[in-house]
């Protein structure tokens, strides 16, 4: 499916500016053509090189939402971890106070026979 819309749709994932690109506009430009490098700010968000370390928008904001999806899962559980923490501390508290051992105290007699 990728791979369909990535030959058949120009549209999609068609953010990458490659050594091929850069030739071909390097031949139109001096052909007396109009360049289209180097990019404005707004351009540069968008279009990336392959193997950079900058991001796209998009893909900037695929990873933060993956990352918020999984630092409110881990606060969620931690918040879970820590609730089920306490209602066990608090049962085992009544469980000390409630439990009433029986201590019977008294003179201790002498056993005669």
């Amino acid at each position: 499916m990728y791979r369909r819309r990535y030959l058949h749709d120009l549209r999609f994932d068609n953010i990458y500016i490659n050594a091929q690109f850069k030739e071909l506009d390097q031949q139109v430009a001096s052909e007396g053509g109009a360049s289209v490098l180097p990019l404005t700010r707004r351009e540069a968000k968008t279009y990336i090189t392959p193997l950079s370390f900058h991001l796209s928008y998009k893909e900037r904001k695929a990873v933060l939402m993956g990352v918020t999806s999984v630092l409110r899962h881990l606060v969620i559980g931690s918040l879970l971890v820590a609730l089920d923490f306490l209602v066990f501390w608090i049962l085992d508290q009544l469980h000390h106070q409630v439990k009433g051992d029986v201590v019977a105290r008294g003179e201790a007699s002498p056993v005669t026979r």
